[in-house]
């Protein structure tokens, strides 16, 4: 299968661009709410928002993943039905 690899990774990286047009407004309204707590909440909890960033950050990084798993199973079960045996 790794000669898909290439049309693989393609369709992820057409996956997360689309994604991230579709969410432009709300990455950009949620960068402005992490602008603001930073100005308005003490320093000493700055680095908890940049916890709340990275685990945003990290939600768009499960698309890889994700699609893999999905490609992989749709295999196995097309793999199943060109082997199954009709009596």
């Amino acid at each position: 299968m790794k000669f898909l690899e290439p049309s693989i990774t393609r369709r992820i990286e057409q996956i997360v661009k689309e994604n991230e047009v579709k969410h432009e407004k709300d990455y950009k309204h949620f960068d402005d709410l992490l602008s603001t707590l930073k100005k308005t909440v003490p320093e000493h909890l700055h680095g908890t928002i940049a916890e709340i960033e990275d685990m945003y950050i990290q939600r768009v990084e499960e698309v890889e993943p994700i699609y893999r798993t999905g490609f992989e199973d749709c295999s196995k079960l097309i793999n199943f039905v060109l082997r199954y045996d009709v009596e």
